[in-house]
């Protein structure tokens, strides 16, 4: 029976070479479509999955525009701050801040100092975050 199918599928693909063309390359577009979007979810929701209580974590950012038309990225607009007194259902925030600059930590015990940001040779980042001691309570491993 299934020799059968296979041979009248192959006569459809002999007698309508063009029909067969599109279908073909249809069903292959619609395939590679859907891999395209399953990978780029799975991509997209791969972040951050090792912090405790992930599921109850956000990220608030804005844009602010200045005075003579630019805009700057904020992680968290002014307007922003103080959100766990303002809305209920909010129990902590950590505000924190990147500059694009180097920042070099003094020593203490005859101990060289340290750079980190964009010049330095330690640096693993194109800038240094600043940020306040709840950031530790929100991702207590780091």
């Amino acid at each position: 029976m299934l020799k059968h199918y296979l041979r009248i599928a192959w006569r459809n693909v002999r007698c309508h070479p063009l029909y067969t063309t599109i279908h073909t390359l249809g069903l292959s577009l619609g395939i590679c479509a859907c891999i395209v979007i399953f990978l780029t979810a799975r991509y997209d929701l791969s972040f951050d999955r090792f912090h405790p209580d992930n599921d109850r974590i956000y990220r608030i950012v804005g844009d602010v525009q200045e005075k003579g038309g630019g805009t700057i990225f904020l992680n968290c607009p002014p307007e922003q701050a103080g959100l766990e007194h303002g809305i209920p259902g909010f129990e902590q925030q950590a505000i924190f801040h990147t500059i694009g600059q180097t920042v070099t930590v003094p020593s203490g015990g005859g101990r060289a100092e340290q750079e980190f940001g964009t010049g330095s040779e330690r640096g693993y980042g194109t800038s240094v975050i600043l940020t306040e001691p709840s950031f530790f309570n929100l991702f207590p491993h780091v």
